[in-house]
């Protein structure tokens, strides 16, 4: 493993102006210590989206391996959009968490993500690098998510 980073900061609620949108959305995001931001957002369409953003420096993420993921000791899981897999940047990992219906999002991950202590996402960065972790606390993430997504909001396991 080429590094790893810890938890630091807390929960909050920017407003951002995503591309395509007619108007701002409200964002759930943590910033760790090294720089990583994990962000979570309802687009205009309903879908229920999330980025990992890896901090700055030269490291990129290999573009052919979607990140995974644990929350707490519970068994991990792969990061995957509703195509399938997740969409990969230089720096940044987007993928869906879930379709909002009649008020309804089925997500496993989403529900950990609110009642978790702290959630690692481990990926594999571009040859000859290898992989690296990035923990965030979920601490107050569950306020965060709900102010973002929707206080009416129902998440439902999948």
């Amino acid at each position: 493993m080429a590094g790893a980073s810890s938890a630091a900061a807390q929960w909050q609620i920017v407003q951002d102006a995503r591309v395509g949108a007619a108007r701002t959305v409200d964002v759930a995001y943590v910033e760790n210590d090294q720089g990583d931001v994990l962000q979570v957002y309802r687009d205009p369409n309903g879908t229920i989206r999330g980025t990992l953003a890896i901090g700055g420096g030269f490291e990129r993420l290999a573009t052919e391996f979607c990140p995974s993921y644990r929350v707490d000791e519970r068994p991990p899981g792969k990061l995957r959009s509703e195509e399938g897999e997740c969409r990969i940047e230089p720096q940044r990992a987007h993928f869906a968490l879930g379709e909002v219906r009649r008020g309804r999002v089925r997500s496993s991950l989403l529900i950990e993500l609110m009642n978790g202590s702290r959630v690692v996402f481990r990926y594999r960065l571009a040859p000859p690098l290898g992989y690296q972790e990035s923990t965030f606390t979920l601490s107050g993430s569950r306020g965060a998510l709900q102010a973002a997504l929707g206080p009416n909001l129902s998440v439902v396991p999948r």
